[in-house]
């Protein structure tokens, strides 16, 4: 949680600082599942106020989420929520599941309403 406490009175949304996004190569952002709700307001915040310079303008960003594995194992409320407030902010979703999980089938077909695959 970059040194932050999930404790309201101990973090000021304000103290959020984002790097400024690359103009190379990539960049990851892991973000732990407690601060996932500051994250996206942070996020959204920063984008809403971030200005492009000539070179992002240029060559614009893809936004890729990653979920391997991990959506096909947690329970269904808890896959709403990413499906619900990350993935309408990616370009793509790279995406494995195993259908040994409960829900896995349910999942893919919500995830299609949403986008379609590339192959």
């Amino acid at each position: 949680g970059a040194g932050y406490s999930a404790r309201s009175e101990e973090f000021n949304v304000s103290q959020l600082e984002l790097p400024a996004l690359r103009t190379a190569g990539g960049q990851v952002r892991l973000v732990d599942t407690g601060m996932r709700e500051v994250w996206l307001h942070g996020f959204r915040l920063a984008e809403g106020k971030r200005m492009m310079t000539a070179a992002e303008e240029a060559r614009p960003q893809t936004k890729i989420l990653v979920a391997m594995f991990s959506w096909s194992e947690c329970n269904l409320q808890e896959f709403l929520w990413y499906l619900n407030h990350l993935l309408p902010l990616c370009d793509y979703l790279l995406y494995g599941h195993s259908l040994a999980w409960s829900q896995a089938k349910a999942k893919y077909r919500l995830i299609l309403e949403h986008m379609e695959p590339v192959r």
